[in-house]
């Protein structure tokens, strides 16, 4: 027995003096470069496989290759109909892959092609990985990079996105966006993007540092901090995923996970949003026991999204149906066409605003909504439940109203047939509760790259100062949310068609121009310029004066 046991032991201490192996120690290619601990993580996380016994690292990677390695990352596992494209044959390795691809909405194609045998050029990879990350857009253009004009305008936003985050860092200050991307530029893209790989379902207490990717159902993070944003990949699909007192300094992005899923309890709190997108089933996110959300994007998917706890804010940016379940919201913003809301008789709303893009949007009511704003058109509003205050803006025609409304407000902006005199009869009707028109949205503050301007009545006195990197931002507050579609500048000609604006809705805008600004501008133009903003339905006007 005592000989046993000391071979136990020996065979143990062995065991720790061997180095520990990874898989990518068996690739004759493997490079000792700026590459080789991405390479080695996408090999030992099982998105790289190589092939007899290499890894070709320096190879351009094809669209179809890209579309595996994304959807390995993910775990998806959901496949779309392939019908309408016609270079995805039957017999290629590929054709399963980039099904996937297409459910996880990363792959696109051009028409009825997916190209899946083309390399894949850099800006193309970044546009794919913003998508898949569910990245937004961004209009600032970094700095210290010599081709950002070789950019297309299209990858703009998703390349300044990627580049402004961190995750990609060209070379030599270059970004070199149409040149092709290779294996190892891509493993390195993607060891940027994800750190961490969480593919085994158990209870985890500390994970690495950096983005955090669950690709299996059945997980539980406990007691830790999450040093980035949290993924919840496809591959959970319709599993659960248990966050017990977590901080994520992040995002929590959430593309998988089914009706019973998301459980977020025990303080744990999210640093920025939590973004929703699922693709292939309803998905619901729950907050037990007093823990809150600030805000939730619905941005995508198919199927029915169900919120349940304590949320600041939701933003519902798809067609996809949003049910609340035993809730209380303080605010709801339905942004697209057929948004579609359900309250039960559980939840209560602080607001709702329908924006006019979220034509024939429906709120169903049972339970109680203190205030609801639509501008519009075919709003749909009913229920068994209350609204104190129904506002119709002027772009609100066509409206229904058969829920309990306390005081309803008709803008005098819309067309009122005689016949539609009680809201609940819907049509475009008027109701009680006095009329009147909606106030147009006012400035509350002001800066000019970062330096606060002075408001009074309705100039905004801005002291102005030269920018040697030709770079301009125009920030405002406004005292409401709004939606900039367009701007129009009165005087100056120089910026009128160099600006770039945001098109989310929200009460702080900023505008920002790119272009040199000199002496013998102000000479030609002078120093006071009317900016006009609008949400296609309330242009505001405003007249900035610029004090040398």
């Amino acid at each position: 027995m005592k000989k046993r046991i000391a071979m136990i032991l020996a065979l143990v201490m062995i065991a720790t003096m061997v180095p520990a192996m990874s898989f990518a120690d068996g690739f004759s290619d493997m490079p000792q470069d700026w590459s080789t601990e991405a390479l080695t993580a996408a090999v030992d996380n099982g998105l790289l496989m190589g092939s007899n016994g290499k890894l070709m690292p320096s190879e351009n990677l094809t669209r179809a290759q890209m579309a595996t390695i994304i959807n390995r990352a993910f775990g998806a596992y959901e496949k779309a109909s392939l019908a309408g494209f016609t270079d995805v044959s039957e017999t290629s390795w590929y054709k399963d892959e980039m099904a996937k691809a297409a459910q996880m909405r990363t792959f696109k194609g051009d028409g009825n092609k997916l190209n899946p045998d083309n390399n894949i050029t850099r800006e193309e990879a970044f546009i794919v990985m913003a998508r898949a990350m569910k990245l937004e857009a961004s209009g600032v253009a970094p700095e210290g990079f010599s081709d950002l004009d070789k950019i297309s305008i299209w990858a703009k936003g998703e390349v300044y996105a990627l580049i402004n985050a961190g995750y990609v860092k060209g070379s030599n200050g270059l970004i070199n966006p149409q040149g092709y991307i290779t294996r190892a530029e891509f493993a390195q893209l993607m060891f940027n993007m994800i750190k961490t790989y969480v593919n085994v379902a158990d209870e985890y207490t500390g994970l690495g540092e950096g983005n955090v990717m669950i690709n299996v159902p059945d997980v539980v993070l406990r007691d830790m901090t999450i040093e980035g944003d949290l993924i919840a990949g496809d591959g959970i699909g319709d599993g659960n995923l248990t966050l017990d007192n977590v901080v994520i300094e992040g995002r929590l992005v959430v593309r998988g996970g089914g009706v019973d899923s998301i459980l977020i309890k025990g303080g744990t709190s999210i640093g920025s949003t939590l973004v929703v997108s699922r693709y292939d089933g309803a998905v619901r996110v729950f907050f037990e026991d007093g823990t809150e959300a600030d805000v939730i994007y619905i941005e995508d998917g198919e199927d029915k999204v169900i919120v349940e706890g304590k949320v600041d804010k939701v933003i519902v940016n798809a067609d996809v149906p949003v049910a609340l379940q035993n809730a209380e919201v303080g605010e709801i913003r339905m942004n697209a066409v057929g948004s579609d809301v359900f309250v039960d008789e559980d939840s209560t709303v602080a607001s709702i605003l329908i924006f006019k893009e979220a034509e024939g949007a429906k709120v169903g009511i049972e339970g109680k909504v203190t205030s609801l704003v639509t501008a519009a058109p075919q709003t749909s509003v009913a229920g068994s439940g209350s609204v104190e205050v129904l506002e119709v803006m002027g772009t609100g025609e066509g409206y229904e109203i058969d829920v309990e409304v306390t005081t309803t407000v008709i803008s005098e902006d819309l067309t009122v047939t005689e016949e539609a005199e009680e809201p609940s009869t819907g049509g475009g009707g008027g109701g009680g509760g006095g009329g009147g028109g909606t106030p147009a949205p006012k400035i509350e503050e002001a800066w000019l790259n970062s330096v606060e301007a002075t408001i009074n009545g309705g100039k905004i006195l801005v002291p102005f100062s030269f920018n040697a990197k030709d770079d301009y931002v125009i920030r405002v507050v406004f005292n409401k949310t709004v939606s900039i579609k367009s701007v129009n500048f009165v005087g100056w000609d120089l910026i009128k068609d160099i600006y770039s604006i945001p098109t989310d809705l929200t009460k702080e805008v900023s505008i920002y121009i790119h272009h040199e600004i000199t002496e013998n501008h102000f000479d030609a133009f002078g120093n006071e310029v009317i900016i006009t903003v609008t949400d296609g339905s309330t242009p505001v006007s405003f007249e900035i004066e610029l004090q040398r």
